[in-house]
């Protein structure tokens, strides 16, 4: 495969597994994104539709409120209040209790005592207004400041109302208030009622009450329907204790609503969960009604059971309720990572594309260069290359052409070819001892590729696999294995990335030129110790140190490696738990001093102690972890500074791992 392809391929692959990674961070980043939008947006929703609800309910009001003061109705309360205004406290009391009697066993709906309350003037004003606003509107009636019956649309069940909760509730002592009656299944009507009490004033005092119920439940399903288009796929009106008002399909007050969901939902003050019910999680949103939160000027409630109505509402307030299955937004998610993937495989495609080409391209002047070459090997010194280039190329074409004029001007006398042929011969003896160098640098780099592409083809097969896996079983995987694998790509980038930081550094060590100092051992020690605090902790390693460190002569930041490289290897295989020992030999030989890490392991054998230090080599793959350059980097580093290192190993009695730094004289 020439270099164009190579080339194309490298950055085809490249582009594969850095996109992979970035779809997948990008992935995540949305997921999270799409989910706190979703929790806004539905609660947002549920908030719409209460509004509207409570709108809807308040615009009734308004209706009634101003019907309350038409005059008819006001002249007939105040003839009333009149008639009864007359008689003692007493007498009134009896009478409106003889009359309440006489009312509740008669059944005839055309006795005249009836009809003088349900066909006369004022009831016919009520009846046209609930005809007027045909299906809003249940019974509504009258009653004088004394609650007796002044009129009705129909006949409701008892004449006194002065006694009844919602009627006190609407009086309020004599300073009235709009009530909401929470009736419940009212018999009446045979239906789910709002009561809507208005106290009617003439001034500051309160002259007579009127009471319309509410058929609410055709309003609120109304509302609920037309809100389907905003994606929620249940929405329901439920009391603060549990039973559902309404919801689509299931007969009022005849079901209750979860009630473990809904202790969650009155203690999130965002009034948004998420609830897994063991089949799906779901996203649950409430809003409370605001007729039902007892505002100043306002009460909402009634009472459970009631001569007329069944279930009634005992100070609870109203919410609604949406619901919305957490894998409509998983549908959301797969669509816009099949739009990633797409996009990222026509991205490599166009990356590898124009590497090929740019290859192609940059692989032209070298073959003519060679083409060249292989001419003025064969004698040819007229031979020249054309090329004009203002870069490295153009440099090579001119040193190429300068090389062939030379080699024409030294081949024109003999002293001249034998200056060459001792030159030559020189040369040779160079390039003798460069290919000796060559082949040494050849051995290490077998070595080298072969430690990269076995601890590189581990952690990106990982990736590779479990990045397959998500896009072809991502369906049918759970939300927690999806996030193991995603941890698992993520934590198999992080490994690569430490082998090539590895990698880099033993490159750099190779090439740097260091200034010799000082070194403060115990804050370099106690560095490395902090870099390696995470498994130290994990692996609940205990180490110990001296109280004093000799002053020797190196350079920090590889002296910290060193250390770095020791340690760790001393926590992974010095025993469970670790017990490390770091330290330093009392006396100096030739103005060295030795510094060690001892631990507890298991030991290292004699054959395998002479291998370990090798550049590259692991003497166990299958038992020992790492990727081959930590003491290889030690190695290298020590001889860098004039040291050396070393192992002392008793299989079963752990092992003590040395290297050796020229001192300070004085120390």
């Amino acid at each position: 495969m020439n270099f164009a392809y190579k080339l194309a391929l490298k950055i085809f692959i490249s582009g594969i597994v850095i996109l992979s990674i970035t779809v997948a961070v990008f992935y995540q980043l949305s997921y999270k994104t799409i989910f706190q939008r979703e929790l806004k947006n539905d609660k947002s929703i549920v908030d719409e539709i209460s509004f509207s609800i409570d709108k809807n309910i308040n615009e009734k009001v308004k209706t009634l409120k101003t019907s309350a003061i038409a005059p008819i109705l006001l002249n007939s309360i105040l003839e009333s209040n009149a008639d009864y205004g007359l008689l003692s406290t007493k007498d009134r009391n009896s009478k409106i209790q003889s009359q309440n009697e006489k009312w509740k066993i008669i059944s005839d709906q055309e006795n005249p005592f009836i009809l003088k309350y349900t066909n006369n003037p004022v009831s016919v004003y009520l009846k046209n207004l609930q005809n007027n606003l045909k299906g809003e509107y249940g019974e509504i009636f009258l009653t004088n400041k004394y609650g007796a019956l002044v009129a009705s649309t129909t006949k409701l069940t008892t004449f006194a109302h002065a006694h009844k909760y919602w009627w006190k509730g609407a009086y309020n002592n004599g300073s009235g208030a709009l009530f909401f009656d929470d009736r419940g299944y009212d018999d009446s009507v045979g239906n789910y009622v709002l009561g809507v009490v208005i106290p009617i004033k003439i001034g500051n005092e309160i002259i007579g009450i009127l009471k319309a119920n509410l058929n609410i439940l055709g309003s609120i399903s109304e509302s609920v329907r037309s809100s389907k288009r905003l994606n929620l796929k249940e929405l329901i009106l439920i009391r603060s204790g549990g039973l559902i008002v309404y919801e689509d399909g299931v007969e009022p007050l005849s079901k209750r609503f979860p009630t473990e969901i809904l202790e969650k939902l009155h203690s999130d003050e965002k009034s948004s969960i998420i609830f897994d019910d063991g089949i799906e999680k779901k996203i649950i949103s409430s809003s409370e009604i605001g007729i039902s939160l007892n505002n100043e000027g306002s009460k909402f409630g009634g009472t459970f059971e009631s001569i007329d109505h069944k279930k009634g509402n005992s100070d609870e307030s109203w919410f609604i309720v949406g619901i919305q299955p957490v894998s409509d937004i998983y549908s959301t998610l797969s669509s816009i990572l099949k739009r990633l993937l797409y996009i990222s495989l026509v991205l490599s495609i166009l990356l590898a594309i124009a590497a090929l080409f740019i290859g192609m391209q940059s692989t032209k002047p070298i073959k003519e260069l060679i083409i060249q070459a292989d001419q003025i090997a064969e004698g040819n010194f007229d031979s020249r290359v054309s090329i004009k280039r203002n870069d490295e190329i153009g440099l090579l074409v001119s040193s190429f052409n300068k090389m062939a004029n030379n080699l024409i001007v030294t081949t024109t006398s003999i002293d001249n070819l034998n200056k060459e042929v001792s030159e030559r011969q020189k040369a040779e003896k160079k390039l003798l001892t460069n290919v000796q160098k060559l082949q040494e640098r050849n051995e290490e780099l077998d070595a080298f590729s072969h430690t990269v592409a076995h601890d590189l083809k581990n952690p990106l097969g990982i990736m590779s696999s479990f990045a397959d896996l998500l896009l072809e079983d991502y369906s049918k995987l759970s939300e927690d294995q999806i996030f193991n694998y995603l941890g698992l790509i993520i934590k198999s980038g992080k490994k690569s990335q430490q082998i090539i930081d590895g990698l880099l550094l033993f490159a750099s060590i190779r090439k740097s030129n260091i200034q010799i100092e000082k070194l403060d051992m115990e804050a370099i020690v106690g560095e490395s110790v902090n870099r390696l605090n995470l498994i130290i902790n994990s692996q609940k390693a205990k180490i110990y140190t001296p109280d004093a460190w000799p002053i020797a002569l190196a350079y920090t930041p590889w002296i910290e490696e060193v250390w770095v490289n020791y340690i760790s290897n001393a926590i992974k295989y010095g025993g469970t738990p670790p017990e490390i020992e770091i330290g330093f030999d009392a006396k100096c030989a030739d103005n060295m001093r030795r510094f060690w890490v001892k631990d507890q392991g298991p030991g290292v054998s004699s054959a395998n102690q002479k291998r370990l230090f090798n550049k590259f080599e692991r003497i166990n793959s299958k038992l020992i972890e790492g990727h081959g350059l930590g003491l290889s980097i030690v190695a290298l580093i020590i001889k860098k500074l004039g040291g050396q290192v070393g192992v002392e190993s008793e299989l079963g009695k752990g092992s003590l791992f040395y290297f050796t730094l020229p001192v300070d004289s004085k120390s």
